[in-house]
Formats: structure tokens, sequence, C-alpha cells
């Protein structure tokens, strides 16, 4: 009796490590597929991000959220874009770190907290394909600098153009 029972045991355990394959297989194909639909849904995109003949103009310096309207006119200022999730901890880091610090911000310097998982036509603009993306825009709003999981404000300040 007991080797028939050792055998439905083996047997038990093999149906049991086929299902648990099958469920990372859907799960791993299930992710494939939300993420292939929104690289899909952000490339049929079209709206134009940057409009040439606006007037609202940055002038606030200081770390502040995208709202949208702020690249229609830098006028002169030192723009930075920082492509920040919220479930990024080291996105969450360097905002903690530029909110303690937020006293040495230059007075012509403007961070702007951009939603990653929300500006995807931003994204696309600046071909920003990671969060804790920083891009340093020129008054035309082209990318002057881009740089990666810096960690903290005095990076940013000390990378600016």
């Amino acid at each position: 009796m007991p080797k028939l029972e050792l055998s439905g045991l083996i047997m038990q355990m093999k149906k049991e490590t086929k299902i648990n394959i099958l469920r990372v297989f859907s799960l791993t194909l299930l992710f494939a597929l939300i993420t292939l639909g929104g690289l899909i849904y952000s490339s049929f995109k079209t709206e134009t991000v940057l409009a040439s003949n606006s007037s609202p103009v940055i002038e606030k310096s200081g770390y502040i959220n995208y709202d949208g309207q702020q690249l229609k006119s830098i006028n002169g200022r030192k723009v930075v874009l920082l492509f920040k999730a919220n479930w990024c901890s080291s996105c969450t880091n360097l905002e903690q770190d530029i909110l303690q610090n937020a006293q040495k911000i230059p007075s012509n310097l403007t961070i702007l907290k951009i939603d990653y998982d929300k500006e995807f036509e931003l994204r696309k603009l600046y071909k920003v394909n990671i969060q804790h993306t920083l891009v340093q825009i020129d008054n035309e709003g082209k990318a002057i600098n881009i740089t990666f999981a810096a960690p903290t404000l005095d990076k940013i300040i000390q990378d600016l153009k």
C-alpha cells in the first residue's frame, strides 16, 4: 500500500506542476499583451504637445506639477522635465530630496513633474522609455540634455546646460 500512495502523490505533484507552469505562462502572456497594447495606443496618439503660437509663460521657479500648458512658452528659463511614476522608489527618493532642498533650486530653473504613466505624448516626443528620466529643454522645447536616474537635486543642477 505505501507504494500505491507514493505513486498517487507523484502523479498529483506532476499535475500541480503543469498547472503552475500554465499559470505562469498565462500571466506572462497577459503582461506582454498589456504592454504591447500600451505601446500601440501611445503610437497612435497624434496630438501636438508643443503649440507654436501660444502665450502662457513659465515664470515660476521651483518644482511644480505639469498641467499641459507650461511648455507653450518657456521665456528664457531653464526647464527640466522629470518623468516620475508614483510606483518608482528612486523617483520618490529624488522627489523627497527636491522637496527637502527646494531652497537650492536656482531662480531661473523650473523642474516640471511629469506623470510617467499618463503623459504618453510627452514620452513619445522626448523618446522617454523609462521612468526617472530627466529632460532639459531649450526655449523651443527641444531636448538639450537627457539624464537617467539622477539621485539628487544637486546632480540635476550640476548637469544643467
